[in-house]
């Protein structure tokens, strides 16, 4: 492993396990924060091929986390979705509601 892909993989580990021991959501931009790098650099390290699977890993985290507060349903499912389609979104292009609410309720869920 690379000594930047290790540095990503350790700083991103200690980010979600900080996130998970308060309770907070695992934001991209509290990772980029952490990381200490511009979103353009962010970027450039989710393209390179040494750095991309790490991210990668990460936007799949932050996804599942979304996902598992939304499938529990409650309060605030409305603004997780919101959360959720942005963390979807590519960039420059309109994003898409990844969860389907079929089975949590549906629409009703959502009030």
């Amino acid at each position: 492993m690379s000594g930047l892909k290790a540095r990503i993989a350790r700083v991103s580990e200690e980010y979600f396990d900080e996130c998970t021991r308060e309770g907070r959501y695992p934001s991209e931009a509290g990772l980029i924060l952490r990381l200490g790098v511009s979103e353009e650099r962010y970027r450039e390290l989710c393209e390179r091929e040494d750095t991309a699977g790490v991210l990668e890993r990460a936007r799949l985290r932050r996804l599942e986390w979304l996902e598992s507060r939304l499938a529990r349903g409650g309060t605030g499912v409305t603004g997780l979705m919101t959360v959720l389609r942005r963390e979807d979104e590519p960039e420059g292009g309109e994003g898409r509601l990844i969860i389907r609410l079929e089975g949590l309720g549906g629409a009703e869920a959502a009030k």
